[in-house]
């Protein structure tokens, strides 16, 4: 399914940076959990020198190599909560520093060449710093969400799935901590889209690519209207989370989310080039799905690559300014 995954299917024929990146960041990862961590932190080089940005990814590499080297070491209880798991964790790491250190000390040297680079070329950016310029630009994790619900919704949205999360709110409305947990979540996400939500000039002015349409003809159609999205964020992290908890250990996702947040949120241009990693390790760890919610999968996967298909090859059009060069649309 991933393989028609529309964005990166589109990419894939097209001279750039994509695939090889999807490609040597899932290597690297696979080798880690496959415990040959020598080779993962070479390829996982590889995949910086192709997009500084993945160094994230060698970092949650190494994150889940120290969780799944621990974690004999550290007692089971469910009772626990987050902090004190977190703290366990720490004092098996301290305890057993020398068998982690066997496995990251590649990831560590990696990391530093990574610090090495930086310092030297004065900044993570290869090519045009001006228009790379990184900023706290939150609301780009919202844009993920959505980007996330809209294409795993045979997934997440089925009729038996609405009526899990209504019997799921029907039991949290009894509980006022729930309620003032959901308002204080959804002020905070109020004041995020006020102060940090941040528009790249190459949004407003190149129309070739989706985003373009999509800011002109939703967020800003109105002022109000990034605020009227908060409730369909709110539903998309919902659902997206209880799908990889179900699989996933708490210590996992929050790493996941930390270095999810790393990559999208500095970026000012929103680019759905920027979820394509993101998204399919989201969607390599949730439960494998029924056929029947593939099958839907599959067809909307389809669908989107023919109309995206379409429009690039039968419907180029012209600038006014350089109407010798023909411009197509695209993601």
């Amino acid at each position: 399914m991933l393989a028609i995954f529309p964005v990166q299917y589109f990419f894939t024929f097209l001279y750039y940076t994509d695939s090889s990146s999807v490609f040597f960041v899932l290597l690297q990862y696979y080798l880690g959990l496959r415990g040959n961590h020598f080779t993962a932190a070479l390829i996982g080089a590889v995949s910086i020198v192709i997009r500084q940005t993945n160094v994230i990814w060698v970092v949650f590499t190494a994150g889940v190599t120290t969780f799944r080297t621990l974690q004999p070491n550290v007692k089971k209880t469910d009772l626990s909560s987050l902090v004190t798991e977190f703290k366990d964790y720490a004092i098996a790491f301290l305890k057993n520093f020398f068998m982690v250190f066997k496995c990251l000390w590649a990831y560590g040297l990696v990391v530093a060449g990574f610090v090495v680079f930086v310092v030297m070329n004065g900044g993570i950016v290869v090519g045009d710093k001006t228009q790379h310029q990184a900023c706290l630009n939150f609301p780009q994790l919202c844009y993920l969400l959505v980007f996330t619900l809209a294409f795993s919704s045979s997934l997440l949205v089925f009729p038996e799935d609405i009526v899990s999360y209504l019997k799921i709110v029907k039991n949290a409305i009894k509980k006022p901590l729930y309620i003032l947990a959901l308002l204080l979540v959804a002020i905070i996400m109020v004041l995020v889209m006020y102060k940090f939500t941040y528009v790249h000039e190459y949004l407003l002015a190149d129309n070739r690519h989706y985003p373009f349409y999509i800011w002109r003809k939703v967020y800003a159609r109105h002022w109000s209207v990034k605020y009227a999205m908060v409730p369909l964020y709110m539903f998309a992290a919902f659902c997206i989370h209880r799908q990889l908890s179900v699989k996933q250990h708490r210590l996992w996702l929050v790493m996941f989310y930390v270095c999810v947040a790393i990559v999208t949120v500095p970026q000012k241009l929103i680019e759905f080039r920027y979820f394509i990693i993101p998204y399919i390790l989201y969607r390599l760890h949730i439960p494998l799905a029924s056929y029947t919610r593939l099958v839907l999968e599959c067809l909307l996967y389809t669908v989107v690559n023919v109309v995206t298909f379409y429009l690039f090859l039968k419907k180029p059009f012209q600038w006014a300014h350089s109407p010798k060069e023909v411009q197509r649309f695209m993601w």
